[in-house]
């Protein structure tokens, strides 16, 4: 028996808020180390959770889903049926009163992802969702030869490569880089169905798939990026004794932000810091899930305390230096603004450069923030 707690939060990052699930015993029979690999919803009361990893971006349009079975023996026809972002369903937890939803992606350049979205206070998935983790795993995934699966389905070899193994709890989720999970794959039921099993010369590539989940196309849990969305300000709840104002202009960004010594925000503030940036709207972009954001590029230009208490409170934050330069993504989910991170995380930080611009939504930070003005 395994509890929920291990399958939905132990391949997963800490969220920055507290998680109140009630562990709910399911029988999976199953490797708990194949649980690192996919999530498959198979009925409405039985789960297989077998947690994945990837890269890439884009959406699917639902004619590429599925494969004929004739279809499924030509590579190219094949490949382009399992490109795209897969949906596999909002799995309802009531008596915890959250929510989860399942999603992959396979790209056209070769990387595979996926991620659980958490849904809390809601059983439906339809408010602005966490991600299990920050640092997600990533994979290429590559096809081998056409196979008969031994329930006489047409399928096709694939090996997985880890090219990040992600984190979870300050342990790898997949194993090393360069590892491979080797496995056979069919697209049936908008899902893609498929058996693996950790590299190991003394076991042999498997030939059956017993699955039988269903997926759909992904619809972004964000709203249509715009300049004219993004502009106005942004009021984000308390959060560790911190409030925020996030305001964009036609050529500039400014942030306000204002320390509390305690943790509610409630009583005097000690500090209020504000940070004004030349502001650059690049244009619309998709995250690696296909979801629309708005890319923007920022470079400080002036920042300073207005009110500042020195001595008996806690130490305030370091001045960033002007000129410090920023590429973000931003995008807006269920009426909550939400900043970019990077998938792969490069060196010299993300969103520093053009080679490590941010290419996922970061659900993870603390801050909600929601539109005060127009």
């Amino acid at each position: 028996m395994l509890e929920i707690w291990t399958l939905i939060a132990g391949c997963i990052l800490k969220l920055p808020v507290p998680l109140k699930i009630t562990p709910i015993n399911f029988d999976f029979g199953i490797d708990k180390n194949m649980m690192c690999k996919k999530i498959m919803i198979v009925s409405a009361t039985s789960l297989l959770l077998l947690v994945g990893c990837g890269g890439g971006g884009g959406g699917s349009d639902t004619d590429d889903m599925d494969a004929s079975d004739d279809d499924a023996m030509d590579f190219n026809i094949f490949r382009q049926s399992l490109v795209g972002v897969r949906d596999y369903g909002c799995v309802s937890i009531p008596d915890d009163n959250f929510s989860y939803q399942f999603i992959e992606a396979y790209t056209a350049d070769g990387q595979y992802i996926s991620d659980n979205y958490v849904y809390f206070d809601t059983v439906n998935c339809d408010n602005r969702p966490l991600s299990y983790s920050s640092t997600l795993p990533v994979e290429n995934w590559k096809l081998g030869q056409t196979v008969v699966s031994d329930e006489g389905d047409n399928a096709w070899e694939i090996d997985y490569t880890v090219v990040q193994s992600g984190v979870d709890n300050g342990e790898p989720i997949l194993g090393a880089v360069d590892s491979i999970t080797r496995g056979i794959i069919t697209v049936g039921g908008g899902s893609a169905r498929i058996s693996l099993v950790e590299d190991d010369p003394n076991q042999p590539r498997p030939n059956s798939i017993t699955d039988d989940s269903t997926a759909v196309p992904y619809a972004s849990v964000t709203d249509q990026a715009s300049k004219e969305a993004l502009m106005g300000s942004w009021v984000s709840e308390c959060f560790r004794g911190t409030r925020i104002t996030r305001t964009f202009g036609e050529t500039e960004f400014r942030e306000d932000r204002v320390g509390y010594v305690e943790n509610d925000c409630s009583g005097t503030s000690y500090y209020n810091l504000y940070e004004i940036y030349d502001l650059e709207y690049v244009g619309e972009t998709n995250t690696v899930f296909g979801e629309s954001v708005y890319r923007v590029n920022s470079t400080l230009r002036e920042t300073a305390f207005d009110d500042l208490t020195i001595g008996g409170v806690p130490t305030p934050p370091t001045l960033r230096d002007v000129g410090t330069r920023f590429l973000d993504i931003w995008g807006v989910s269920r009426g909550e603004l939400v900043i970019g991170t990077c998938l792969i995380r490069g060196q010299g930080g993300c969103g520093n450069s053009e080679a490590n611009i941010p290419n996922m939504l970061n659900l993870n930070l603390g801050e909600s923030f929601v539109k005060s003005s127009p």
